[in-house]
């Protein structure tokens, strides 16, 4: 199953990057025309005024001077940390046991797929 769905991959991949060509001709050389053309379009002057960003914008009805105002967040305890540890350990060997199963699953399905 595996084999199939990585041939079919590299199958897409192949069809895309052939749809991507813009030439008619495969052994065309290229040119000036065709390279140092759209390299020069994007090195021309920008115009446009710089924008700023959402991210880094005071929130509407708020000034930059408003926000020097906020609280820092609480610093974290050790037992909190700990205990953060330790949910993210519990976290990863239920993910262990996923893949482990899933693994399990796929070499079932290959055994059956041999057999036939």
């Amino acid at each position: 199953m595996k084999k199939l769905t990585i041939i079919a991959t590299l199958g897409g991949a192949s069809l895309a990057l052939a749809a991507c060509g813009g030439s008619e001709n495969a052994s065309e050389e290229a040119t000036a025309d065709n390279v140092e053309v759209p390299a020069d379009e994007a090195l021309e002057e920008v115009t446009d005024e710089p924008v700023e960003e959402e991210a880094t914008a005071a929130p509407a009805g708020e000034s930059e001077e408003d926000l020097s105002e906020v609280e820092p967040p609480a610093p974290v305890t050790q037992e909190a940390a700990e205990s953060a540890a330790e949910n993210a350990e519990s976290v990863a060997g239920e993910v262990d046991s996923a893949l482990e199963a899933l693994d399990a699953e796929e070499a079932v399905e290959a055994a059956v797929e041999s057999s036939n």
